[in-house]
């Protein structure tokens, strides 16, 4: 039951921290073209 949590929270970071990362591409490119 823990490890279900923890893998959660994990899924949860990881998709934020790609969110944050797609959202810092595409103002790059947006940016620079």
């Amino acid at each position: 039951m823990l490890t279900l949590i923890v893998t959660v929270l994990v899924m949860r970071i990881v998709t934020l921290i790609v969110t944050l990362i797609v959202t810092l591409i595409v103002t790059l490119i947006v940016t620079f073209t």
